[in-house]
């Protein structure tokens, strides 16, 4: 719907994503927080000037996309838009049942979406992820590798998560780093500043030598290409491995105790997932962190999809 004025309610951080999704968003306004959500504490001063600012906008549909609804469709409804639409649990409140679907719980995220604009009549051929890098990130980068001496072939390590249960301990992705170091490549272990003593870390435990950038790529375009142009990403579950999809980077991504049907890549050749109700072990990754080196080094013939094609997406979804 080219011609619609689209605006993005969401988090600070998601300010910046006009910049990295060209065409996708109009206006941004920024979310309070309000009770329950976890994502960010409410500030009670500013929810009325919120609510006063999206009301006055007399938007004509609101899409409610934050998750099953529970909790946000009684927000979403006060936005006063001509109609709402989004999800909702069985017995819970629905605030159109025309334009709102029960929440798929066993679709994987990226179709849980796709399936929402189905409903909604949007016709759906492509589930790629995309995220476009600036020139001026792309040049910011190139001055950072300058600076720290990092040439190509490189991989990346990322140890953190926003949540400590979701943590590989570090000294496993050291082992990591080395083998890949011993491979050949130079190692750049990643993260936010709030990240950068557990990077420190993995370099602490590693035997070889490595870059620590956490707290360096300055902002979400610049994270963006130095993962694009990394050989192989090695994460856990956390938005990296979002990213790495996103910018067609190769990567491992280590489970611990999530939900292993939503989050997960759809590309399971590119992109491989390990998980064990045992443990996952340095040797689990270490294999698919090679296994893909050695896939990288064959042609290219585009993206492959572990879990099934957008046909089967739409079989799944009706």
């Amino acid at each position: 719907m080219p011609q619609a004025r689209i605006t993005l309610v969401s988090l600070p951080w998601a300010r910046a994503l006009r910049s990295y999704m060209p065409g996708c968003f109009d206006d941004f306004i920024e979310f309070p927080g309000y009770p329950g959500f976890p994502e960010r504490k409410m500030d009670p001063t500013r929810l009325p000037g919120f609510l006063r600012e999206v009301q006055e906008q007399k938007y004509d549909l609101a899409l409610q996309m934050q998750g099953n609804g529970y909790i946000a469709n009684s927000l979403v409804a006060a936005f006063g838009a001509r109609r709402t639409g989004g999800y909702y649990l069985p017995g819970q409140y629905c605030p159109d049942r025309e334009l709102c679907m029960v929440y798929p719980e066993k679709l994987p995220e990226i179709w849980r979406h796709l399936a929402l604009m189905r409903h909604l009549g949007v016709t759906v051929n492509n589930d790629r992820l995309h995220f476009h890098v600036p020139e001026e990130d792309s040049q910011a980068l190139r001055e950072l590798l300058k600076a720290h001496r990092i040439e190509q072939p490189y991989v990346c390590i990322h140890p953190g998560t926003n949540a400590e249960w979701r943590c590989w301990p570090v000294e496993h992705y050291a082992a990591v780093a080395d083998i890949l170091a011993a491979e050949g490549f130079q190692v750049v272990v990643t993260g936010s500043a709030a990240e950068r003593e557990r990077a420190q870390h993995v370099l602490e435990y590693m035997h070889s030598p490595a870059i620590n950038l956490a707290g360096e790529t300055t902002n979400l375009g610049v994270l963006g290409a130095l993962i694009r142009d990394a050989s192989l990403t090695v994460c856990g579950d956390t938005g990296i491995s979002h990213l790495a999809c996103a910018v067609d980077c190769p990567s491992v991504v280590v489970f611990m105790r999530s939900e292993t049907e939503g989050w997960p890549p759809l590309d399971r050749i590119r992109h491989r997932l390990v998980c064990s109700i045992s443990g996952v072990t340095e040797q689990m990754v270490i294999e698919e962190a090679l296994d893909l080196l050695h896939l990288a080094r064959a042609p290219y013939s585009g993206p492959a999809t572990g879990i099934s094609a957008i046909s089967i997406f739409h079989q799944a979804s009706i």
